[in-house]
């Protein structure tokens, strides 16, 4: 299924241009670039700052653990199975903290990807837009006029700040 996937997905534009050209005069299709969504909008730098935090505090206790086994070593303060256990400990604790940070990011990018669209749906309605492609896609190239991220990305942080005035 994955090999016809290229092919279903040209056949199914292909398909909705046919028909939104049957109605009247041709169809406005834009674009939204997703990697200057991620660095302009809000909603998606506090995403980021928020996964660089986790990321933070995951170091600092893997850092701390393993300054704990370099001096336990050095000192000759514990025994080896005991220096084994904390060694075991510090690839548990790097192994949690990878799944967790991997999670997070995941559950971010759906956020913003999920608020991307929200946003651009609400402007096709706006603005009469009959379709709007990612960018980074099978997009060779595209007119400047045709990027409306900035107006996406102005939507996004609109909503944002309509929802932090929410009690």
């Amino acid at each position: 299924m994955n090999r016809y996937k290229p092919t279903l997905m040209a056949a199914a534009c292909c398909a909705l241009v046919l028909a939104l050209a049957c109605k009247s005069g041709a169809p406005k299709v834009v674009v939204v670039d997703m990697e200057r969504v991620l660095k302009e909008s809000k909603t998606a730098q506090a995403a980021v700052a928020e996964v660089e935090g986790l990321s933070q505090t995951a170091q600092d206790q893997l850092s701390k653990l393993a300054r704990d086994i370099q001096a336990a070593e050095a000192n000759h303060s514990r025994s080896p199975s005991e220096l084994n256990e904390l060694k075991g400990q510090w690839m548990d604790l790097r192994q949690r903290a990878q799944d967790a940070l991997g999670a997070k990011q995941e559950q971010a990018i759906a956020a913003v990807e999920a608020e991307t669209r929200k946003a651009a749906e609400a402007l096709a309605k706006e603005e009469g837009w009959d379709i709007v492609l990612r960018k980074e896609g099978d997009t060779v190239w595209c007119a400047p006029e045709l990027d409306k991220t900035a107006a996406v990305v102005a939507r996004m942080d609109a909503g944002r700040a309509e929802a932090s005035k929410k009690p």
